[in-house]
């Protein structure tokens, strides 16, 4: 008979043997939950109870190392999940009573420090005088890479999804500088990308050649009192003196 069901056996008129059995405590663990993918310091916590009282909940990770311990509810602690491998574990709580009776609960989890791969071969090509497109190849990494930053003369200009980005509203005839890191659910941040320069065409270069010359003036000429938004070089909606004079300063001696 189990002292839970109550029995006063000192009263009892009933004679027999009687097993007094102290239970076991219930524990759970509250944080992280099973499946959870973690990283740097977390919070681990877990409830427990006992008939009698919870003497304190100890988390071992994968069921053998002390990586804490609490004797308050509630039973917590944070726990700095590079003290072991990135990859899959399995996290327990055990909790004990004053007869040293205990029971544990256990979760499984990933611990996920891993910085994905840094992005390569990044590429720009310059489009106009105010814009540039940015190629990579894509990162790997152990869980997934789910965004890249663009830095643009070191500041963060974009976070995308995807290994390409299109920089715009530029200066013309201005050289820019580019790296890429990629990151992770997690917020594991890759090193960066090799850096790139591009330097965007001159106000007049109508052609995209890098040069301001006699064959920008043809088309600029070929296309005179016109909306052509090309050769509208400061687009006030038609092709006039004021281009031309803009093409002109830009002119490449060279």
């Amino acid at each position: 008979m189990a002292s839970s069901d109550n029995t006063d056996i000192l009263a009892s008129t009933t004679g027999g043997t009687y097993t007094v059995v102290d239970p076991s405590p219930t524990v759970s663990l509250t944080a992280p939950t099973n499946g959870s993918v973690v990283s740097g310091s977390v919070p681990v916590s877990a409830t427990a109870t006992d008939d009698d009282a919870v003497t304190r909940v100890d988390f071992k990770i994968d069921g053998s190392t002390l990586i804490g311990s609490d004797s308050t509810s509630p039973y917590s602690f944070s726990w700095n999940t590079t003290s072991v491998a990135s990859g899959p574990h399995v996290l327990p709580a055990e909790a004990f009573d004053t007869g040293n009776n205990s029971s544990v609960f256990s979760v499984n989890i990933t611990v996920d420090n891993q910085p994905p791969s840094a992005p390569s071969s990044l590429s720009a090509t310059v489009s106009s005088s105010t814009q540039v497109t940015l190629n990579w190849t894509a990162s790997t990494d152990n869980v997934g890479v789910t965004a890249y930053d663009v830095y643009r003369d070191s500041s963060l200009i974009a976070t995308v999804v995807t290994n390409s980005y299109v920089d715009s509203g530029l200066i013309a005839g201005t050289t820019y500088s580019y790296f890429v890191h990629a990151k992770d659910n997690q917020g594991n941040v890759s090193s960066a990308s090799n850096t790139i320069s591009a330097t965007t065409f001159k106000r007049g270069d109508l052609n995209n050649d890098g040069f301001v010359n006699i064959f920008d003036l043809s088309i600029l000429l070929s296309r005179w009192r016109t909306a052509d938004a090309v050769a509208d070089i400061n687009g006030d909606g038609e092709v006039n003196i004021f281009d031309l004079s803009i093409l002109l300063s830009n002119w490449d001696n060279s």
